[in-house]
């Protein structure tokens, strides 16, 4: 992946996300991808865009269903978000905004039809089937080089149902 490369998600927790996190799986906080890495040639007009849009968005319970494992080798266990939907609805949203700003997917393998939202389990910092948590926002985040990522900016989302 090439420093600058952008991803959104949702966190679990987002009042304890450092600014900066190793790249590496076990130090990433606990989170749900919404919009796999990617670039766009304008960020700041990208991200007036989110300012503007996300708001309208409502904010959702999320829901985790069944322990599962990914990965060429099943090596990589995941909790699957049970409530799929209203991620569906936010990623394949993020995915047609990405496009409108003349964007490029870095990852197209897991997106569209074949996007499963999970949360990948942390050593023993995961999440287990039945835990829910409130999707009140989404935060964009930078690759800066091979290590490190750091928080670019968090979008609120609207009041929800």
């Amino acid at each position: 992946m090439n420093p600058g490369a952008l991803v959104l998600v949702a966190m679990v927790d987002p009042a304890s996300v450092p600014s900066t996190f190793r790249r590496k799986l076990l130090e990433w906080p606990l989170h749900v991808t919404v919009a796999p890495w990617f670039s766009v040639p304008d960020e700041d007009l990208f991200i007036q865009f989110l300012e503007r849009n996300l708001p309208s968005e409502p904010s959702f319970e999320s829901l985790m269903g069944e322990d599962a494992a990914f990965g060429a080798d099943n090596e990589i266990p995941v909790t699957l978000v049970s409530n799929r939907e209203p991620f569906a609805v936010l990623h394949n949203y993020l995915l047609e905004a990405i496009h409108g700003y003349d964007g490029v997917m870095l990852v197209n393998t897991w997106i569209r039809e074949n996007y499963k939202p999970h949360v990948t389990h942390h050593g023993e910092n995961r999440l287990f089937p039945g835990d829910t948590f409130m999707v009140r926002s989404l935060t964009l985040v930078r690759l800066l080089d091979e290590d490190v990522c750091e928080v670019v900016t968090s979008f609120a989302l609207g009041a929800g149902k």
